[in-house]
């Protein structure tokens, strides 16, 4: 009775308030406008957080729901993965430049969401940059 379907980020939130805090571009456009140039499918690399015991074949970036429909959506295959086993705090910002610089992987695609969950108190500010579209202020 439920089926998976990728809603556009923007129909859900505004992007411009996101982009108040950082620099953000739809996944969409992105694929459409920079992949060609800066992420060509023969360099299309997927990251899998596992731990260090666990082989890199495990890691599977296309396998199960959401995952499959959404990189299918996108238009994304991957021709290699990587694991890794660093935090996603700031932290970790140095050994992420150290293991992954932005000239050899000008795209970090991960499995998962790059996020504590829950959420760390530290980081609720944040939800300031975060707000609901006008769709869907007006069906509210």
């Amino acid at each position: 009775w439920r089926t998976y379907k990728n809603i556009p980020y923007s129909e859900w939130f505004q992007l411009e308030s996101l982009r108040s805090y950082h620099r953000v571009i739809d996944a969409h456009d992105f694929m459409q406008n920079f992949a060609p140039r800066v992420w060509p499918p023969e360099t299309r690399i997927g990251f899998c957080w596992l731990p260090a015991d666990r082989p890199k074949s495990e890691c599977k970036m296309k396998e199960g729901n959401p995952f499959e429909p959404f990189w299918n959506e996108l238009n994304v295959s991957f021709v290699d993965t990587a694991t890794y086993q660093l935090n996603y705090d700031e932290y970790s910002i140095h050994q992420w430049h150290q293991l992954f610089p932005a000239d050899r992987y000008p795209v970090l695609a991960l499995k998962g969401a790059p996020a504590s969950f829950p959420m760390l108190a530290e980081h609720r500010q944040l939800q300031k940059y975060r707000n609901w579209s006008e769709q869907i202020m007006n069906e509210v």
